[in-house]
Protein backbone atom coordinates (compact mmCIF):
# COMPACT_ATOMS: atom_id res chain seq x y z
CA UNK A 1 0.00 0.00 0.00
CA UNK A 2 1.45 3.39 -0.79
CA UNK A 3 1.22 6.20 1.40
CA UNK A 4 -2.22 7.95 -0.47
CA UNK A 5 -4.00 4.56 -0.48
CA UNK A 6 -3.17 4.02 3.04
CA UNK A 7 -4.22 7.96 3.75
CA UNK A 8 -7.70 7.86 2.33
CA UNK A 9 -8.44 4.51 3.54
CA UNK A 10 -7.88 6.28 7.25
CA UNK A 11 -10.12 9.29 6.12
CA UNK A 12 -13.04 7.07 4.78
CA UNK A 13 -12.67 5.19 8.57
CA UNK A 14 -12.51 7.69 10.58
CA UNK A 15 -13.04 11.05 8.39
CA UNK A 16 -11.40 13.90 7.00
CA UNK A 17 -8.54 15.78 8.40
CA UNK A 18 -6.77 12.52 10.17
CA UNK A 19 -2.92 12.24 10.39
CA UNK A 20 -1.54 8.89 10.05
CA UNK A 21 2.00 8.76 12.09
CA UNK A 22 2.13 4.71 11.54
CA UNK A 23 0.80 2.51 9.87
CA UNK A 24 1.75 -1.79 10.16
CA UNK A 25 0.58 -4.14 7.76
CA UNK A 26 0.51 -7.69 8.84
CA UNK A 27 -0.60 -10.77 6.81
CA UNK A 28 -1.32 -14.52 7.82
CA UNK A 29 -1.58 -17.63 5.61
CA UNK A 30 -3.71 -20.71 6.61
CA UNK A 31 -3.51 -23.47 4.84
CA UNK A 32 -6.43 -26.19 5.00
CA UNK A 33 -7.37 -29.75 3.81
CA UNK A 34 -11.07 -29.93 2.93
CA UNK A 35 -13.01 -32.81 2.00
CA UNK A 36 -16.00 -31.37 -0.56
CA UNK A 37 -19.44 -33.24 -0.22
CA UNK A 38 -22.20 -32.49 -2.19
CA UNK A 39 -20.53 -29.10 -2.12
CA UNK A 40 -20.61 -28.94 1.79
CA UNK A 41 -16.93 -28.43 2.92
CA UNK A 42 -15.44 -30.24 5.31
CA UNK A 43 -12.34 -29.56 7.01
CA UNK A 44 -10.38 -32.57 7.47
CA UNK A 45 -8.38 -31.82 11.11
CA UNK A 46 -7.29 -33.70 14.25
CA UNK A 47 -6.84 -37.20 14.46
CA UNK A 48 -10.24 -37.67 12.32
CA UNK A 49 -9.23 -35.93 9.50
CA UNK A 50 -5.94 -38.16 9.46
CA UNK A 51 -7.70 -41.61 9.60
CA UNK A 52 -10.37 -40.11 6.90
CA UNK A 53 -7.19 -39.02 4.67
CA UNK A 54 -5.60 -42.10 5.54
CA UNK A 55 -8.73 -44.07 4.29
CA UNK A 56 -9.09 -42.01 0.90
CA UNK A 57 -5.15 -42.65 0.37
CA UNK A 58 -5.61 -46.27 0.74
CA UNK A 59 -8.57 -46.77 -0.80
CA UNK A 60 -10.84 -48.05 2.03
CA UNK A 61 -13.57 -47.05 3.65
CA UNK A 62 -13.67 -44.60 6.91
CA UNK A 63 -14.46 -46.39 10.02
CA UNK A 64 -18.07 -46.27 10.59
CA UNK A 65 -18.64 -43.44 13.31
CA UNK A 66 -15.93 -41.18 11.52
CA UNK A 67 -18.25 -41.84 8.28
CA UNK A 68 -21.18 -41.26 10.39
CA UNK A 69 -19.87 -37.68 11.56
CA UNK A 70 -18.88 -36.88 8.07
CA UNK A 71 -22.17 -37.67 6.78
CA UNK A 72 -24.10 -35.46 9.86
CA UNK A 73 -21.64 -32.52 8.82
CA UNK A 74 -22.32 -32.83 5.36
CA UNK A 75 -26.22 -33.00 6.02
CA UNK A 76 -26.95 -36.51 4.05
CA UNK A 77 -27.06 -38.19 7.80
CA UNK A 78 -29.76 -36.94 10.58
CA UNK A 79 -29.66 -37.49 13.97
CA UNK A 80 -33.24 -38.52 15.42
CA UNK A 81 -34.63 -39.33 19.10
CA UNK A 82 -36.30 -42.78 19.73
CA UNK A 83 -37.90 -44.36 21.94
CA UNK A 84 -34.86 -44.54 24.80
CA UNK A 85 -32.92 -41.49 25.41
CA UNK A 86 -30.16 -42.15 23.49
CA UNK A 87 -29.54 -40.12 20.06
CA UNK A 88 -28.63 -42.73 17.39
CA UNK A 89 -28.27 -41.90 13.81
CA UNK A 90 -30.87 -42.12 10.84
CA UNK A 91 -30.07 -41.89 7.26
CA UNK A 92 -32.24 -40.49 4.45
CA UNK A 93 -31.68 -41.25 0.87
CA UNK A 94 -29.93 -38.56 -0.70
CA UNK A 95 -31.75 -37.34 -3.95
CA UNK A 96 -28.91 -36.64 -5.88
CA UNK A 97 -25.79 -39.27 -6.13
CA UNK A 98 -22.99 -38.76 -3.17
CA UNK A 99 -19.79 -36.73 -4.65
CA UNK A 100 -16.42 -36.88 -2.58
CA UNK A 101 -13.67 -34.61 -3.75
CA UNK A 102 -10.96 -33.03 -1.89
CA UNK A 103 -8.72 -29.81 -1.93
CA UNK A 104 -5.35 -31.46 -1.91
CA UNK A 105 -3.14 -34.05 -3.11
CA UNK A 106 -5.92 -36.80 -1.84
CA UNK A 107 -7.37 -39.08 -4.09
CA UNK A 108 -11.14 -38.66 -4.90
CA UNK A 109 -13.49 -41.37 -3.18
CA UNK A 110 -16.51 -41.79 -4.44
Amino acid sequence: MDDHEIQSTVESILGPGVKVVDCEKKSTMREEEVLLINGVPIPLEGPDGVAIREAMITGQVPPCDLLNQILVKAGILRYRRGSSSNWYPHCYRARSRLELTTFSCLTPYC
